[in-house]
């Protein structure tokens, strides 16, 4: 190839191919290049070597890419400089959708400037005569939603298998979530809140209508339904720690509605999971109206209506039903009858003896033992006690008076004391629960009229009745005394 290129007077450089000639429309990769340098003169040639050099034909096209990196001006607070990263040949131009520093920074810069609570989305468009690119990037100066829980209180127990916890949740950010949802191991509710802290109260333990207790899994989650990435949770675990011994004495800790027929009224002190299986804080305790079976525990009340009968089971198995138009609650020291009837057939209890509380005009205690079965009817002014099967010991707290009540017999425990015991039919009573709790029909039996002696030996009715009729004598013999005075017979 030397020998081709022509003379040239003066100095001059010379660049050739070092190795075998390629063919002429052969592609030469770039690092087979050598430049030599033949320096001329008059008086001698000197020959050198140079090291492999880039070559570049600036003549081939390339398309322009771009790609925008973010990074913090370090000017003032919510300042930034968006970079353009970009190739292309011929070298492209780079025009920004918006550039606080009208292009006083390099080229392939530009300037940002944000207020606080605010989001912008900047576009720049890299151009050459091969064509051109797009890229954009999402600045914003909101706060992350974030979500923090805290246990400020618990566990308190309210019986041996249920206790709550009060949490402290705080969800922090620019601004409010538009829900924040709260799942307590599974029970989720939506509830609409502020930015900032409030208290939720949870129930742990046998929630679920069984004796097992287990941990409870606590998860917050604030949603904005605007942004699905500012989206923020948090979880906490409440350990379920059984009630010191001793604390609660020989009361159901719960009871399970197992069957329902027709719809009642429910009403829940405590902030509580519902029949519905939700998780529902309940400040200010109303009447619902509810047809679901579940768990109930201390605190809850129920009503029944005309054609509403309950079966529930308690935490030792035994089994209580409530009549229709009957009223009853759950407190620390079991069941309370305020109203109507109850039957209770007791099957296993803790050393053999049960004790239920009955409270519609004074209070009593009942206890029996296993096996033993019986009715509690707080109707009409007065409590009456029929034992179907075994004996109950009733206990009056409000006189000290006691008796024991056998198979077939019914007492009196209004409000004046404990009356002497009669008979009833146990055959009538166990085949009308029995309708009952199979037929849902509710009907009046001979028992409901019952003449059971009160104190002094007399039906309580009946002392009414003669006290009327004494009243009625008396007006009616000075009703006549008046007329005999009036036409001088006096």
């Amino acid at each position: 190839m030397k020998e081709e290129w022509p003379i040239i007077n003066g100095n001059y450089i010379l660049v050739g191919f070092k190795g075998p000639n390629p063919p002429a429309d052969a592609e030469i990769p770039i690092t087979n290049y050598k430049a030599f340098f033949n320096e001329q003169s008059t008086s001698e040639t000197i020959y050198t070597e140079t090291e492999s050099v880039t070559y570049r034909d600036d003549k081939k096209l390339e398309a322009p890419t771009i790609k925008l990196i973010l990074i913090e001006s370090g000017i003032k607070e919510n300042s930034f400089i968006v970079e353009a990263v970009v190739t292309g040949n011929p070298e492209p131009e780079v025009a920004f959708s918006r550039d606080d520093s009208y292009g006083k920074l390099d080229k392939y810069k530009a300037l940002i400037n944000m207020g606080p609570d605010s989001e912008i989305t900047v576009i720049a468009t890299a151009k050459n005569s091969a064509g051109s690119a797009t890229d954009q990037i999402n600045i914003s100066t909101r706060k992350q939603s974030v979500v923090k829980l805290n246990i400020v209180e618990g566990p308190k127990h309210i019986s041996r298998v249920v206790c709550w916890y009060t949490v402290e949740v705080t969800v922090e950010g620019s601004s409010p979530p538009d829900e924040v949802i709260i799942d307590l191991s599974g029970y989720k509710t939506a509830h609409k809140t502020e930015t900032g802290t409030g208290l939720i109260k949870c129930i742990i333990g046998a929630i679920d209508g069984s004796s097992k207790c287990v941990d409870r899994n606590l998860t917050v989650t604030a949603i904005n339904k605007n942004d699905s990435k500012n989206q923020a949770s948090a979880s906490i675990i409440l350990p379920w720690i059984p009630a010191p011994e001793g604390m609660f004495g020989p009361a159901y800790d719960y009871m399970k509605i197992s069957k329902v027929k027709g719809k009642f009224q429910m009403k829940r002190e405590k902030e509580r999971i519902p029949a519905s299986n939700k998780f529902i804080p309940n400040p200010d305790p109303q009447w619902g109206v509810y047809e679901a079976t579940g768990a109930l525990w201390i605190g809850d009340e129920i009503k029944t209506g005309d054609e509403t009968l309950i079966i529930e089971f308690l935490e030792d198995g035994s089994k209580f039903m409530l009549a229709p138009n009957s009223w009853m609650k759950i407190t620390e020291s079991g069941i309370q009858l305020k109203d109507g009837e109850g039957s209770f057939t007791i099957t296993k209890t803790k050393d053999g003896i049960t004790t239920l509380k009955n409270s519609f005009l004074s209070n009593f205690s009942f206890s029996a033992i296993t096996g033993t079965s019986f009715v509690i009817d707080a109707r009409n002014n007065r409590t009456l006690l029929k034992v179907i099967e075994g004996t109950v010991d009733i206990y009056s707290t409000a006189t000290g008076a006691c008796s024991t009540v056998s198979g077939g017999e019914v007492i009196d425990a209004s409000e004046g004391g404990l009356s002497n015991k009669a008979a009833f039919s146990v055959d009538e009573e166990k085949l009308f629960w029995e309708n009952l709790e199979k037929e849902g029909t509710y009907y009046l039996r001979e028992n409901d009229f019952l003449n059971v002696s009160t104190i002094g030996g007399l039906p309580s009715y009946i002392t009414v009745l003669i006290i009327m009729l004494t009243l009625l004598v008396c007006i009616a013999l000075g009703a006549v005394i008046v007329l005999l005075k009036k036409y001088g017979y006096f």
